[in-house]
């Protein structure tokens, strides 16, 4: 019996007799066969962004498939909940990324994602996660004047989008006429 072979991996095999004397006969064909499958390794990098009230996550498939990834399950928590874990339908997931909506914003979640050969599920990788709360102008405008911004600009809305920020300066100032002239900056995000 051979041992130490890994899972789902084809190897071509000789066989050859061996006397008292140690002297080794001639080889057989080779035969090529192949493991059975095993449960595969833990999926590669899980990487969450958030926004208030969903996360979306994507993660790269195991280093050691062990066999065909037939699916992916992703199940989540609150951190601070001890209610059991939601899991997403694991056949509906063929690809490596998911999104998860209508979450509590300004929560920290625990998702784990793992992956499933027809033997069964590997081994789990967790991140945790938090929504973004929401953010107010008010609070904004109060964050720009202790950081000094200041001296003719005033900051006149702010704007969430996609995990950035996008905030829009009004500036004011006066040419060689009389007439007021105003220009809307928008910083590059």
């Amino acid at each position: 019996m051979l041992t130490g072979l890994t899972p789902y991996t084809n190897y071509s095999i000789t066989v050859a007799v061996v006397n008292e004397m140690g002297n080794v006969g001639p080889y057989s064909y080779p035969t090529t066969n192949q493991t059975l499958e095993d449960v595969p390794g833990p999926v590669g990098a899980v990487t969450a962004s958030p926004s208030s009230s969903q996360v979306t996550l994507t993660w790269e498939p195991p280093l050691t498939s062990n066999g065909i990834i037939i699916a992916y399950e992703v199940s989540y928590r609150q951190t601070a909940s001890s209610e059991p874990e939601t899991r997403v339908n694991s056949s509906a997931l063929a690809t490596n990324f998911t999104t998860e909506s209508n979450l509590e914003e300004a929560t920290e979640f625990i998702f784990s994602v793992r992956a499933y050969t027809r033997v069964g599920p590997g081994n789990a990788t967790s991140l945790t996660v938090a929504t973004l709360g929401a953010v107010s102008s008010l609070t904004l405008i109060k964050t720009a004047a202790l950081l000094g911004i200041g001296s003719g600009v005033a900051l006149i809305g702010s704007y969430y989008w996609n995990c950035h920020f996008l905030t829009v300066f009004k500036r004011s100032h006066r040419r060689a006429k009389p007439r007021l002239y105003t220009e809307v900056i928008q910083p590059m995000v």
